[in-house]
């Protein structure tokens, strides 16, 4: 057969993807510390999964064995790729005092008690809502844009405050679930060690706390409160500068 009219066919195996988020169940936990997971429909083996940082191991090894307890990320969309985003609950024990609504009944003609249904299992979308009450350890909320209208939802989040009450909801496998709480300013946790690093820079770092702050590095300690007293202290404390130096106040006091 000459080569010009000879014609080379080629296979392609089109690979799985799995766009979203979906539910998950921590398979195992090896003794190299990689977590396995598995999700329904998966074309594959069970396979370790990365962890975000906001979750911890104690709260991984809860649910071990426990079905659509790990809400489960992809990247690029390919199922051998997991990232375990958070474990799932259906009540809030975490929430925030001030979030917690007494059980008792609740009147008929309550319009918050619209529940909406569950969205489609494909639905891939990605809402915003508005805290509205916790009753029993139920999360409601209502989503933006439909007031009135209340959504009882499972959550991979621990709520921190109600001063930021707008929650990030996603659909996965047929339910509605809060993955994330919409912060004015982040919270940062270094992680489980207490020889974890944090590491922050930014062109303007602004700290403010109601009653106090304290910074400690083995025997070194600056004190601040809100009655205005600075108390700084160490074993040995140097104050150095290239232009003047100036010491004031009321008095001075030496020794």
């Amino acid at each position: 057969m000459p080569a010009s009219s000879a014609r080379v066919m080629r296979v392609l195996q089109a690979r799985p993807r799995v766009a979203g988020v979906r539910m998950g169940t921590v398979v195992e936990i090896r003794e190299n510390g990689e977590v396995w997971v598995d999700f329904a429909e998966n074309p594959y083996p069970p396979g370790p999964a990365r962890i975000a940082g906001a979750v911890g191991g104690e709260r991984i090894r809860a649910v071990v064995g426990r079905p659509s307890a790990v809400l489960l990320a992809f990247e690029a969309d390919d199922p051998r790729m997991p990232i375990l985003l958070d474990t799932v609950r259906d009540t809030l024990e975490d929430a925030p005092e001030a979030a917690r609504t007494p059980a008792g009944p609740v009147p008929t003609d309550d319009p918050r008690r619209e529940i909406l249904p569950a969205p489609p299992v494909t639905s891939p979308a990605t809402h915003l809502a508005r805290i509205v009450r916790v009753v029993d350890g139920l999360l409601e909320v209502e989503l933006e844009g439909e007031p009135g209208r209340s959504l009882q939802v499972a959550c991979a989040v621990t709520l921190q405050n109600l001063e930021d009450p707008v929650v990030v909801l996603h659909a996965a496998d047929g339910r509605w679930i809060a993955v994330g709480q919409v912060q004015r300013a982040p919270r940062l946790e270094p992680g489980d060690s207490p020889d974890a690093d944090l590491f922050l820079r930014g062109r303007s770092v602004h700290l403010e706390a109601a009653q106090e702050i304290v910074l400690v590095a083995g025997s070194s300690r600056l004190h601040l409160d809100a009655r205005g007293r600075t108390t700084l202290s160490g074993e040995q404390v140097v104050s150095r500068a290239s232009g003047a130096n100036r010491v004031q106040g009321g008095s001075v006091q030496l020794n």
